[in-house]
C-alpha cells in the first residue's frame, strides 16, 4: 500500500488539453555580479516573470535545469524570496520541479530536499515524475549536475 502512495504522489493530472511544461534554468538567484545589489535584483526579477509566466499561461508544471541558486550557501533574503516564489506556483497548483546544478551543489542536502520537504517542489531523479492528462503522459526524470569523476562513475541503469 504504501509503494502504490508513493507511485500516487510520482502523478500529476495536467488540466491543459496539451500538457504545457515551463522549461527554465540557470536562475542564478543570488548573483550580485559587479557586486551589484540591482544585477542581484535583477535576478529575482527574471525568475518572479517565469512564475508569473506559468501562472498566466495557467501551465501544468515548471520545471528548473539547475543552478536555482548561484552559490550553495544563498542569503535569508535569498531563501526568503525564493520560498515566496514557489509559494506563488503552489497555491496555483503549478508543481516545481528541479535538479541540483555545480553552483548551488551541496556535500548532503540540497536546497531542492528542503523545498521538498516545505511541499514546494519535488526533485527531479532516475524514477519519473508524471504529469499527464487523458490522452498524454509526460515522464520526467532528472539527474544532477555530474562533472569530473563523479560522471564517470555514475551508473545510469536506474533510467529506464
Amino acid at each position: 500500500m504504501a509503494a502504490t502512495q508513493m507511485e500516487k504522489e510520482r502523478i500529476y493530472t495536467a488540466r491543459n488539453e496539451a500538457v504545457k511544461i515551463l522549461h527554465t534554468g540557470d536562475t542564478h538567484l543570488g548573483f550580485r555580479q559587479y557586486n551589484s545589489e540591482v544585477r542581484r535584483r535583477d535576478f529575482f526579477d527574471a525568475f518572479e516573470r517565469v512564475v508569473a509566466d506559468a501562472v498566466e499561461n495557467e501551465m501544468d508544471a515548471v520545471v528548473h535545469a539547475g543552478d536555482l541558486f548561484d552559490n550553495r550557501n544563498p542569503t535569508i533574503e535569498d531563501l526568503l524570496e525564493t520560498i515566496s516564489a514557489l509559494t506563488t506556483l503552489k497555491k496555483a497548483d503549478i508543481p516545481f520541479f528541479g535538479i541540483v546544478g555545480n553552483h548551488e551543489s551541496k556535500q548532503n542536502t540540497q536546497w531542492l530536499d528542503i523545498f521538498e520537504t516545505m511541499g514546494l517542489a519535488k526533485r527531479l531523479r532516475s524514477r519519473p515524475i508524471v504529469v499527464e492528462n487523458d490522452n498524454i503522459r509526460v515522464c520526467l526524470y532528472g539527474i544532477d549536475n555530474l562533472s569530473g569523476p563523479r560522471l564517470a562513475a555514475a551508473d545510469f541503469s536506474d533510467f529506464g
